[in-house]
């Protein structure tokens, strides 16, 4: 299927299965783990396309049973943000290189990585109108990396924990916000570039596998505590700036 060699179609099933989990466990990971991955495999706008539909499969699965947990007002800002996003990154989407893009990401994860590692203020402080412009902000970021590479979880994400909010709420703040950010990103995407027969297919190959991680996130969420919660999230951050350089880097050399 797809004219992919066994090992790429193993390497794709294993890294969606780990992506899958992740997202499960942490509320991130999907379109950083296995973005990358499927634009190796696909090489175009397709890949985006096919990432962003697996991924929102998995928080429409998970999303409605979280709602109780959810914090509302990041909610909100948060949406608010995205929609201001999107349209900016659609444009990257349609006109931007393909290379670029994922250079473009691997240096933003790179500074959000880095923000992980200083202390997390208090979940009261800086309240008001801090909090508000912090999450729209992080809102917008999310809106164009998720419409241009369907990835809008990394500022989102990092934005809560630096919040001082706990593993609970951030995993389903942020797969509840998921449901918008990757159904816009995607509708859009479809509106404009239309639906090919390659996405339909990759995602109907890989659905299985993301079904194998979210039953293992599923289990693995409960053992995670909130101190390797955090790490858990540097490692997916890390990993993804590899990933997203060493298809760079092999892209430069062909």
């Amino acid at each position: 299927m797809l004219g992919l060699p066994i090992d790429m179609l193993l390497l794709l099933g294993g890294a969606t299965v780990l992506a899958a989990m992740l997202q499960t466990a942490t509320g991130i990971g999907f379109g950083l783990i296995a973005g990358p991955f499927v634009l190796m495999a696909l090489q175009g706008r397709d890949a985006i396309e096919a990432t962003a539909l697996l991924s929102l499969l998995i928080t429409l699965v998970l999303a409605p049973k979280l709602l109780p947990d959810v914090n509302r007002r990041d909610l909100v800002n948060l949406t608010i943000g995205c929609a201001v996003g999107l349209p900016v990154g659609l444009l990257i989407y349609l006109h931007a290189d393909v290379l670029v893009l994922k250079l473009g990401a691997a240096a933003l994860i790179v500074m959000v990585l880095g923000m992980t590692f200083f202390p997390v203020r208090p979940a009261n402080a800086g309240g008001g109108t801090f909090e508000r412009s912090g999450g729209v902000a992080a809102g917008v970021s999310a809106g164009v990396f998720g419409a241009c590479l369907a990835m809008p979880g990394p500022v989102a994400a990092v934005f809560l924990v630096r919040r001082g909010r706990g593993k609970v709420a951030i995993r389903a703040t942020m797969l509840t916000f998921f449901v918008f950010a990757l159904g816009a990103s995607l509708g859009l995407q479809i509106i404009v570039d239309g639906l090919s027969t390659r996405v339909l297919e990759v995602s109907a190959l890989l659905a299985p596998a993301c079904a194998v991680g979210l039953v293992i996130g599923h289990f693995a969420v409960k053992r995670v505590s909130e101190q390797a919660f955090l790490r858990l999230l540097q490692i997916v951050l890390a990993g993804t700036v590899i990933s997203l350089l060493a298809s760079s880097y092999s892209e430069l050399v062909v």
